[in-house]
């Protein structure tokens, strides 16, 4: 999550602002933007506080498997649909990269 979060949070600040503040009070006077920016990293360390494993190698992908993933994500027209971001299989291989 914290990769696709990356991907698309200049497109949904007052959300991500929302998220970062909401995991971190310090950010309260935060400019909007700023605090935005910090969301990817908030979650991921809240995954981190719950135990969470972050990575898809630690839970199983292997990195050969990024193209055929981000291939198969391009089927999945609901969620492509409804992202703020438009992704094509280059942009999925990039967050999957990310998520790696």
């Amino acid at each position: 999550m914290p990769a696709v979060m990356k991907a698309i949070w200049k497109t949904r600040i007052p959300e991500m602002a929302f998220i970062a503040r909401s995991l971190d009070p310090s950010l309260e006077t935060a400019k909007d933007e700023e605090a935005a920016s910090q969301a990817p990293e908030q979650v991921a360390k809240l995954g981190e506080k719950v135990q969470i494993q972050r990575g898809l190698g630690s839970i199983g992908m292997k990195k050969e498997q990024i193209g055929e993933m981000a291939e198969l994500a391009t089927s999945v027209k609901r969620l492509l649909d409804n992202s703020p971001v438009s992704f094509d299989k280059e942009a999925l291989i990039g967050i999957l990269e990310e998520a790696y």
